[in-house]
């Protein structure tokens, strides 16, 4: 359940500049760049690609198999913003945005954690429980892997 939920924080963390494709006065509210320049459409595209990165998070929080390329995803856009914007001398108008994205990156690193298996590290995991459908026994009978019978 946590991972769903990390992934759709990070989809909303990218929902705002994605509207932007949908309602390009955002743009304008946004970047303070007015529809008749040129940059506008860069800035619309750019949009398009963020709706992209919430289509990739948001498949991710209900597909496990989606969640590495959404992590490279995710990954790309936020550490490129914020190198490009360090790089250009941390504009102040857009110190938020980099504020934002450095704050989703452990978001999207908790996404990467793995569990420990029950037998710490041997590669093999071991039921402690019995598996649905299957008679119940002896706590050997469970442990069996661990202490086998034969």
């Amino acid at each position: 359940m946590l991972p769903r939920i990390l992934w759709l924080v990070l989809a909303a963390v990218h929902v705002m500049p994605a509207i932007a494709l949908f309602a390009p006065t955002m743009l304008t509210r946004l970047y303070q760049v007015q529809a008749n320049d040129p940059l506008f459409l860069l800035l619309q595209h750019g949009a398009a690609l963020f709706a992209v990165v919430v289509i990739a998070a948001v498949w991710a929080a209900f597909d496990p198999g989606a969640r590495k390329l959404a992590t490279v995803l995710l990954a790309v856009s936020m550490i490129s913003f914020i190198g490009l914007w360090i790089a250009n001398g941390q504009p102040e108008s857009l110190r938020q945005i980099a504020i934002v994205d450095a704050a989703a990156l452990p978001v999207l690193a908790m996404t990467r954690r793995r569990r420990r298996s029950a037998c710490h590290g041997s590669g093999r995991r071991v039921a402690l429980l019995p598996r649905r459908g299957a008679a119940t026994g002896s706590a050997r009978t469970l442990l069996s892997p661990l202490h086998p019978t034969t």
